[in-house]
C-alpha cells in the first residue's frame, strides 16, 4: 500500500469515526505506519494497520474531549505504542476487561461503548442483549454474497464469505443443497412477508418458544410460528434462542413452513476485521507489526499447554500432571505458558459441605508439585481459569477468577500466577487465543431441537478405524459432536448459545461471550473426550480430561493445536527417554514435586476419596443425546439430578470427625467465599498499617473452623 493509499484509508476510517485531523497529523501518522509496515516481512494480516488504528481510536476516546487529532498528539501515541510493543508478549485478557463495541444499524457503524457495566444490570440490558446478538450476525449476513438481492448478485454464488451454515470441511456444497441450489438468497424482514403467502422466501431470526409444543421465528420486526417438521438441516445444533437462516414459504394461516434451516454462515477473519473500522473487540494491548512478524517465524517449537479438569485432590490427576511437567522440563525449551483449567476438585466447591480451608490446601499442594521443576516456574507463565463447580457467586457467565486468598501457597512458588476468569483470552505474539471451560457438548446436545445428521459406523469407519475398532469409533463419535460444537459456536459467533435458563449470563457482560472476529485458537474445554476441529481458519480444541490422561497444545507460530496423551508421554521408548531424559531426572525431585499426594483426607487406594462411595457421580460418557432432563441439565434457580442428593450423602472428606466441635454455625462455601471478598475489600485500607505495626495481616482470615491434622 503506498503512503498516498494509506493517508486515503486513514482520513476515511477517521472521518466514519467522527475525528478530526490536522494534515501534518496524518502525513505523520501515515508515513510512520509505512514505515512500521515496510519494516517486516509478515503476511497480509500481521502487517495491516487496523491494529495500530484500533490503538489510535482507543486512545483518542480517552485521552481527548473535542476528538481532534494534533501533531503532539500522533507524536506522543506513537512512542507509547511502540514502546508497548516492548512488553511481554503473552498477554491475559480477563472476561470483565473485554470492550463492548456494538453495531449501529442506522448509520452501519461500529462504536465502543465506554458506559459503566454492572453485573447486575436492568431488565433493557436483556433486551440488548439479544438485539446486539441479532445485528452482529444480520450486519455480517448483509456482506454475504449467498445472501444478497438477486440484482446485485455476482453469480460467485456462495462461495463469497467464509464457510457455508455448518460446514466443517466441506467447503460450500452444504450450502447449496441446504438452499436447493440457489445462486443468491436476498434475506427479507418478518413483516415484509405479509401479502407473500406461499412464495419462497429467506428469513433470518432468534428461535424461540413462548407456547408448548410451538417453536416461532422472530426477529426485530415480527414474530411468526414456524414449521419445523420435513425441513432439511445442515450441520449445527439447533437450539431455543440460537439465530438461523430458514428458507420456505408464509401459509394462509400465519405460519412459516420451513424447508431448509442452517446456521448463519460464517465469515472470514479478514472480513470481520476490514469491518469493524479499526476497533478491537479482543481486548488487551492491541499487539504491534514487530511482534507479530516475530511470532510468525521464530520460536516453532513454542507451545502453549492447556490442561482441563486439573482436580488437585486426585492423586491420578496430580500424577499425571508431574508426568506432563517432567516431559516439558526436559525439552530444549520451555513452554511460554501452561493454562491449568478447573474444576479444580472432584466436587462441587459450592456445596453445602464444602470448606475454604480444603480447597486452599489443593493450592498449597499445586505450589509443593511445583516447586520440583523449578525451570517450568522461572520460564514458562502459570495461568489458571476457573471451571464450573469451582468456588465462586453462582453459576452465571462470565466467572471471575479463583479467590487470591486461596492461592497464597501456590502464590509462594509461583508469584507471577495469572488468576483469570472464564472464559478469558490470550494475546500472544500477534496470534488470538480464546479460552472457554465448560460442558457445552452435553448442554447443546440435551438441548438441541433438531437432531444432527448422524454419520454411519461406516463412515466414521473411513477415518483410520474399522468398524470392529469400538475404540476409535468411540473416539470419532466424540469427534464428530465436537465438530458439530465448533460448527454452532464459531457461526454464531458466540461461546455458549444456549438459553439463559440452562446457562445464565450476566447480561451486561454478554459480548465477553463474543468469538467476533474469529480468533486463531478456540479452546473449548469439556469433560468429554478430547477432540480437534478445523473451522475454516479457527483451529479448535478440548483437551479432555487430565484424569484420562490427555491434554492438549497450542503452537503459536503455526496457529495449530495439538493433542496429546499423558499415556503416549510415559512410554518406555528408549528413543523417546533419551529424547525427553526422564529416565535421567533426579528421583528426589519427583519425589519433592509430589509431596504431600499421600495427605489427602480419607485415602483408600490409589484414586480412590474415602466417603464419595455414596455420591452421584454424573457419568458424562453416559448421557443421553437428546432431552435436557437426561443432559442433567436444570434452568437456573432448579437443580439437576447430579445436585439432588441429600446432604447426609456429602462427601466424607468434609464431615467433621467425632469429638469435635464447630465453633458457631457452620457456614457454606458460598457464604464464606461472600465473606472473604468483603474481608479483602475492607482490608486494603488497613493492610499498610499492619505491615508497619509488624502484626501479621488476617484480613483473609477464615471463619473459625477446627484445625483439622492432615
Amino acid at each position: 500500500m503506498s503512503s498516498a493509499a494509506v493517508r486515503t484509508w486513514l482520513q476515511r476510517q477517521l472521518q466514519s469515526s467522527g475525528i478530526q485531523i490536522e494534515s501534518a497529523a496524518l502525513k505523520l501518522l501515515a508515513r510512520s505506519l509505512d514505515e512500521i509496515t515496510n519494516s517486516t516481512q509478515a503476511e497480509a494480516e500481521a502487517a495491516s494497520p487496523e491494529r495500530l488504528l484500533s490503538a489510535l481510536l482507543d486512545d483518542v476516546e480517552t485521552r481527548t474531549d473535542d476528538r481532534k487529532l494534533t501533531v503532539s498528539f500522533v507524536e506522543d501515541f506513537l512512542q507509547r505504542w511502540l514502546q508497548g510493543n516492548q512488553d511481554a508478549e503473552i498477554e491475559v485478557v480477563d472476561a470483565f476487561d473485554v470492550p463492548l463495541v456494538q453495531y449501529d444499524p442506522v448509520r452501519h457503524q461500529w462504536f465502543q461503548q465506554k458506559s459503566t457495566r454492572s453485573v447486575v444490570g436492568n431488565i433493557k440490558s436483556k433486551t440488548q442483549l439479544y438485539e446486539d446478538r441479532f445485528l452482529l450476525i444480520q450486519q455480517r449476513l448483509k456482506r454475504n454474497t449467498l445472501f444478497r438481492p438477486s440484482k446485485w448478485a455476482t453469480g460467485a454464488g456462495p462461495a463469497g464469505h467464509g464457510a457455508g451454515p455448518g460446514s466443517v470441511g466441506k467447503g460450500d456444497e452444504s450450502e447449496r443443497d441446504a438452499f436447493h441450489g440457489a445462486s443468491s438468497a436476498e434475506l427479507i424482514e418478518l413483516k415484509a412477508l405479509l401479502g407473500h403467502e406461499r412464495q419462497r422466501r429467506f428469513v433470518c431470526g432468534f428461535l424461540t418458544k413462548h407456547e408448548e409444543g410451538q417453536y416461532f421465528i422472530e426477529d426485530l420486526s415480527a414474530r411468526l410460528p414456524i414449521d419445523l417438521s420435513g425441513c432439511d438441516t445442515v450441520d449445527g445444533l439447533f437450539t431455543e434462542n440460537c439465530v438461523v437462516v430458514a428458507e420456505g414459504e408464509l401459509q394462509p394461516s400465519g405460519e412459516f413452513r420451513a424447508v431448509a434451516l442452517g446456521l448463519p454462515p460464517a465469515e472470514s477473519r479478514e472480513d470481520s476485521i476490514d469491518a469493524l473500522q479499526g476497533h478491537d473487540t479482543f481486548g488487551g494491548r492491541p499487539t504491534g507489526q514487530f511482534e507479530e512478524a516475530d511470532g510468525a517465524q521464530e520460536d516453532d517449537g513454542d507451545r502453549i499447554v492447556v490442561l482441563s479438569n486439573v482436580h488437585l485432590d486426585d492423586p491420578r490427576v496430580m500424577e499425571n500432571l508431574a508426568i506432563v511437567l517432567d516431559g516439558f522440563s526436559a525439552s530444549p525449551k520451555a513452554p511460554s505458558a501452561f493454562v491449568l483449567m478447573g474444576n479444580f476438585q472432584t466436587f462441587d466447591a459450592n456445596g453445602p459441605r464444602s470448606k475454604l480451608s480444603k480447597l486452599k490446601e489443593n493450592f498449597t499442594r499445586l505450589g509443593r508439585l511445583l516447586r520440583g521443576y523449578p525451570r517450568i516456574v522461572s520460564e514458562s507463565q502459570i495461568i489458571l481459569v476457573p471451571g464450573p463447580k469451582d468456588i465462586g457467586s453462582g453459576t452465571a457467565l462470565p466467572r471471575r477468577g479463583i479467590p487470591l486468598p486461596l492461592v497464597e501457597g501456590l502464590r509462594e512458588v509461583v508469584p507471577g500466577v495469572i488468576i483469570s476468569s472464564n472464559p478469558c483470552r490470550i494475546r500472544f505474539r500477534g496470534a488470538e487465543l480464546a479460552l472457554f471451560r465448560s460442558d457445552l457438548q452435553q448442554k447443546l446436545r440435551g438441548l438441541c431441537i433438531l437432531p444432527p445428521p448422524m454419520p454411519k459406523d461406516g463412515e466414521l469407519g473411513e477415518h483410520g478405524a474399522g468398524n470392529d475398532d469400538f475404540d476409535a469409533r468411540q473416539r470419532n463419535h466424540a469427534s464428530f459432536f465436537f465438530d458439530q460444537t465448533c460448527s454452532t459456536v464459531i457461526q454464531e459467533s458466540h461461546m455458549c448459545p444456549v438459553p439463559l435458563e440452562y446457562q445464565p449470563i450476566a447480561w451486561e457482560f454478554d459480548h465477553a461471550m463474543y468469538i467476533y472476529p474469529n480468533p486463531h485458537g478456540l479452546v473449548l474445554a469439556d469433560s468429554e473426550p478430547a477432540a480437534r476441529s478445523i473451522f475454516d481458519t479457527c483451529d479448535c480444541l478440548n483437551p479432555g480430561s487430565l484424569a484420562l490422561g490427555t491434554f492438549g497444545a497450542w503452537n503459536p507460530a503455526s496457529r495449530e493445536m495439538e493433542l496429546c496423551d499423558v499415556n503416549a508421554t510415559s512410554v518406555a521408548d528408549d528413543e523417546f527417554a533419551r529424547e525427553l531424559d526422564i529416565g535421567n531426572r533426579d528421583a528426589a525431585d519427583i519425589s519433592d514435586g509430589l509431596d504431600g499426594l499421600d495427605e489427602l483426607d480419607g485415602l483408600d487406594g490409589p484414586g480412590k476419596l474415602d466417603g464419595l462411595e455414596n455420591v452421584d457421580l454424573v457419568d458424562v460418557d453416559g448421557v443421553a443425546n437428546t432431552g435436557a432432563e437426561e443432559a442433567g441439565i436444570s434452568p437456573a434457580g432448579g437443580s439437576s439430578p447430579s445436585d439432588s442428593r441429600d446432604e447426609g450423602e456429602a462427601s466424607g472428606m468434609f464431615e467433621v470427625e467425632d469429638g469435635e466441635q464447630e465453633h458457631g454455625p457452620e457456614l457454606t462455601a458460598a457464604e464464606q467465599y461472600d465473606a472473604l471478598l468483603a474481608a479483602e475489600e475492607a482490608g486494603h485500607d488497613s493492610e499498610a498499617d499492619h505491615s508497619a505495626s509488624g502484626e501479621e495481616n488476617d484480613v483473609f482470615s477464615l471463619p473459625p473452623e477446627d484445625d483439622e491434622e492432615e
